[in-house]
């Protein structure tokens, strides 16, 4: 069976097209490119805030409280 040497290298071009953001903000599960709005709505439901890009589940780089906390000490 050959490998599609393609392959190792869409997770670079998703990220990329992401703007080169860092991986470990990136959902696997769906994987990248499959995810629908009811993906979405069930992993902020479980208080992992994310976003939707062009079918892929991005985490935000900062929380709500994250941002609470930054609101009051501005």
């Amino acid at each position: 069976m050959a490998l599609n040497a393609a392959v190792p290298n869409r997770l670079s071009e998703i990220l990329e097209e992401l703007g080169g953001i860092d991986a470990s903000r990136v959902r696997s599960e769906p994987a990248p490119g499959q995810a629908t709005i009811a993906d979405l709505i069930r992993v902020n439901d479980e208080g992992c805030f994310c976003e939707l890009v062009d079918g892929t589940l991005v985490q935000k780089a900062c929380g709500w409280k994250d941002s609470l906390i930054v609101a009051a000490l501005i």
